[in-house]
């Protein structure tokens, strides 16, 4: 059977949201929070900037949210790791980065929505 595009991004980030239900309540909470920051990000900074900004704030520790959500994004987008994905994004031509950006963009709708229902976790929930 043949699946849209959104039919296919629902479904795998649904399994990624079902990997953070699990979690301890802060780091849901600002993975949540994330989900709702980063299509805004993206639009006003550029798909490059946003993941630079969530690669500098998860500082390589795999346990904060902000890795886990660029691992997720660049698995949705790519299907490789977050390391890679950058990389590719610092080679690709416009064409590309362009795609990839719409991509990113389409799949934030998605973080955004499950991150309302299933995580629980409003837009500004984690802030101070």
């Amino acid at each position: 059977m043949l699946k849209t595009r959104a039919q296919t991004n629902s479904q795998a980030i649904h399994q990624q949201f079902l990997t953070i239900k699990s979690m301890a309540d802060k780091p849901k909470t600002r993975y949540g929070a994330l989900c709702h920051q980063v299509p805004i990000m993206i639009l006003q900074n550029g798909l490059m900037q946003a993941m630079g900004f969530l690669k500098g704030k998860g500082e390589d520790d795999p346990e904060k949210p902000e890795t886990i959500l660029l691992t997720h994004i660049a698995k949705q987008l790519t299907g490789k790791s977050a390391d890679d994905f950058l990389q590719k994004l610092h080679q690709c031509n416009v064409t590309d980065y362009q795609f990839l950006t719409r991509q990113a963009l389409e799949s934030a709708i998605w973080y955004k929505r499950y991150a309302e229902s299933i995580l629980k976790v409003q837009s500004g929930d984690d802030e101070p």
